[in-house]
């Protein structure tokens, strides 16, 4: 029975289908990693291995020395990248058993949470590299996994409401930036968390307490090295009413029109 707060009786029966949803992805992850690295790596499982090197040091010459010690050919630029979201996909997929995460009591802890995020961007790597859903998959064994909060339910629940929200992809960076651009005066390259958001142009305007940017920005995962160009509008009215748009980069005709 719950309390009035919607908390039942504090119990761990989460922990196992908890841990059986991880095993379940990890395991599942492992002929389509394999088999894809192998197109780039000489050995995957000693570069995902090695890869703490990189994690360390991210610098351009220490991932040169990554690539040229690992790769079975010489890679384009686009290779690089997947290969990166390969060691990403697994990086993230030791992440999610950080012991924290069954350190507490409830399923919807932040600790918790935290190594479900990491697997939903294991989640979102495999989903980009191979353009196959897995999410439902997952979401069925981590359904098994109940809270003790009756408004959390139970792991598929908590995923969609705590997880979902906090994956990030280039294009909400890009509306970051947008957003923030009214309130601070980023010069033309800006390190933003794990991002480089390089300016290409933008137009601002003030009437009274309302302001207007239009702009244009590239976005580069300096993790994945992944990049993309955006063009936005972002409108600010006063007080707390925000507005804006992002649109992939097109061409210069589109971006004069807009």
């Amino acid at each position: 029975p719950a309390d009035e707060r919607g908390v039942g009786d504090p119990n761990q029966a989460w922990r196992e289908p908890l841990r059986n949803a991880l095993d379940w992805l990890r395991n599942a992850l492992v002929a389509p990693f394999e088999k894809k690295a192998k197109q780039y790596l000489k050995d995957p499982w000693q570069a995902r291995n090695d890869y703490v090197d990189v994690v360390i040091d991210r610098s351009p010459d220490n991932l040169e020395r990554f690539f040229t010690r690992h790769s079975v050919r010489t890679l384009t630029s686009t290779d690089k990248i997947t290969v990166l979201k390969l060691l990403e996909m697994q990086r993230h997929l030791m992440l999610m058993y950080t012991s924290c995460g069954w350190f507490f009591d409830e399923l919807s802890g932040i600790e918790t949470v935290q190594i479900i995020q990491y697997a939903g961007r294991a989640i979102q790597l495999y989903n980009d590299i191979f353009n196959t859903d897995i999410e439902a998959g997952f979401l069925e064994q981590l359904e098994q996994a109940k809270s003790n909060i009756s408004a959390h339910r139970d792991g598929r629940r908590i995923f969609k409401k705590f997880v979902k929200p906090a994956m990030i992809d280039l294009r909400k960076v890009a509306a970051h930036y947008a957003v923030s651009s009214l309130f601070e005066d980023y010069p033309e390259q800006e390190n933003i968390y794990c991002y480089t958001a390089s300016r290409r142009h933008c137009h601002s305007a003030e009437a009274g307490r309302a302001k207007l940017a239009v702009g244009r920005v590239n976005i580069t995962s300096r993790v994945v090295q992944e990049s993309a160009g955006f063009y936005f509008g972002v409108i600010h009215l006063g007080d707390h009413n925000l507005a804006c748009g992002i649109r992939e980069y097109m061409d210069e005709e589109s971006y004069r029109r807009l």
